[in-house]
């Protein structure tokens, strides 16, 4: 029997930037509460410690959906907003600090925050449906992973920073 190797667990759970799962993103757009004047997050975190799976899908042990190769560039700019709207809400109390945004301007951040969230999960949604990467058996999916490595592969070709592919105006799935 050949030898199966185990991926080393880490000591601390991962709260993901970029590669956060989709169905945390998913759960957490359907409960965020805009009231409480908060920054939306993807609310993901690798359990690290029981599984290498996020906590939500490592306790009902399923696997994550993590964002598409093909939109990782994407996820990259959902990911640097949401951080520098998170200035929006940090505490300005300090004595080097004289900012101190309105509770009203923090409300309809989360709001903003909140909708682009959405996008992004549609767009996400989009880009899987037009590739034929979703589908309720491996057997619909596995027959189009070569097509679409080679769109990445071809997209990774003409790509300024071929690491971090995106949607571009003109693609099917693009959204404005």
């Amino acid at each position: 029997m050949p030898m199966t190797t185990r991926r080393r667990l880490a000591d601390t759970p991962i709260v993901p930037k970029i590669f956060f799962c989709l169905h945390c993103l998913r759960t957490s757009i359907k409960n965020f509460d805009v009231t409480n004047a908060e920054n939306f997050a993807p609310g993901c975190v690798f359990d690290a410690v029981a599984s290498v799976a996020c906590k939500q899908y490592s306790s009902r042990n399923q696997i994550c959906h993590q964002t598409s190769v093909g939109m990782l560039g994407n996820a990259l700019e959902f990911s640097q907003i949401l951080n520098w709207s998170q200035e929006f809400f940090v505490d300005h109390t300090a004595p080097d600090q004289n900012l101190d945004w309105d509770l009203t301007l923090r409300v309809q951040v989360g709001h903003l925050t909140l909708a682009l969230a959405t996008g992004f999960e549609a767009a996400e949604l989009a880009h899987r449906r037009e590739h034929g990467l979703t589908g309720t058996s491996k057997s619909k999916v596995t027959p189009n992973l070569v097509p679409y490595r080679s769109f990445v592969a071809g997209r990774r070709s003409i790509a300024d920073d071929p690491t971090m592919l995106r949607l571009m105006p003109g693609d099917d799935g693009f959204l404005l």
